[in-house]
């Protein structure tokens, strides 16, 4: 039995509105280790900011995985109309998330230094200053993610867009005025904007 292309055309769409936001969510992301360089011509910049960076990725790709993780219930619930538990379940596991934020600023804030210092010794203040700095954008991170949950199940792709279309714009506006002025952590600051204009476009 064949298959013709009509048939997966409203698929392939929907994939496409949702896939090309999250190559802008990359560059949001990545940008900054470009605009560091660019701005600064300091490689030893980059990697203070870089450093920060992957901390934040890391704790916030976990975070992700878990809100990700609840896509499949939401998708039941919602599919028989229940909305109050896809409120309550997203409220539930962004607390669990909030806790986690919680333990790792404390980690950083704690243990960071010390950590540095044996890793990176002549680099260890920087790059702890930075990732205090950038530690922040994990709360619009996860508000993004529950608005992206929601956006899925509701098929809103433009909202999405909107969103990630904002935080790449703070993100690179944030760069050009910030960078020049404080190098690494400038950039670390427009990230926590550039993740809090995802975050409060979902909001709106």
């Amino acid at each position: 039995m064949g298959f013709e292309f009509r048939e997966f055309r409203p698929l392939i769409l929907f994939g496409i509105a949702f896939y090309a936001p999250t190559v802008l969510m990359t560059v949001l992301q990545r940008c900054g280790n470009i605009f560091v360089s660019k701005l600064t011509c300091s490689f030893e910049q980059v990697s203070f900011f870089d450093v920060a960076n992957q901390f934040l990725l890391l704790v916030g790709m976990f975070l992700v995985l878990m809100m990700t993780a609840l896509l499949p219930s939401l998708t039941a619930l919602h599919m028989r109309g229940d909305g109050k538990n896809v409120d309550a379940w997203q409220r539930t596991v962004l607390g669990y998330c909030g806790a986690v934020v919680f333990m790792a600023a404390n980690a950083l804030v704690w243990i960071g230094r010390p950590v540095l210092t044996w890793w990176r010794p002549g680099a260890a203040d920087a790059i702890w200053m930075n990732a205090l700095c950038v530690t922040p954008a994990l709360v619009p991170m996860l508000v993004a993610q529950a608005g992206l949950n929601l956006a899925l199940l509701e098929k809103k792709p433009r909202a999405n867009a909107w969103a990630v279309f904002a935080g790449c714009l703070a993100m690179v506006a944030a760069c050009v005025v910030l960078v020049p002025a404080w190098q690494s952590r400038g950039a670390a600051w427009a990230t926590v904007a550039g993740y809090s204009a995802v975050g409060g476009v979902f909001l709106l």
